[in-house]
């Protein structure tokens, strides 16, 4: 997640994208590891582009389901 978050930061910025900021999601429902819970910080710091925020695991859902699904849980984001 780390390397890939900075390549893409790196690879936008080269383009001339002016990033506000990042928001992260969940893939999976389950709490996060130690060294997860570290990223957020690190990712900020390495790339000086701010976390926003996380997504949180909404699990599957097709499009129509994924509006009501995320209205539900987006008083849970950390912003």
């Amino acid at each position: 997640t780390i390397n890939h978050t900075l390549l893409t930061v790196k690879a936008a910025q080269e383009t001339g994208v002016q990033i506000a900021g990042i928001i992260l999601n969940h893939s999976e429902d389950r709490p996060l590891s130690k060294i997860e819970l570290g990223q957020n910080s690190l990712i900020q710091e390495l790339s000086n582009v701010p976390i926003l925020g996380e997504c949180p695991f909404l699990g599957s859902v097709s499009s129509e389901q994924f509006d009501n699904k995320l209205a539900k849980r987006i008083k849970d984001w950390k912003v």
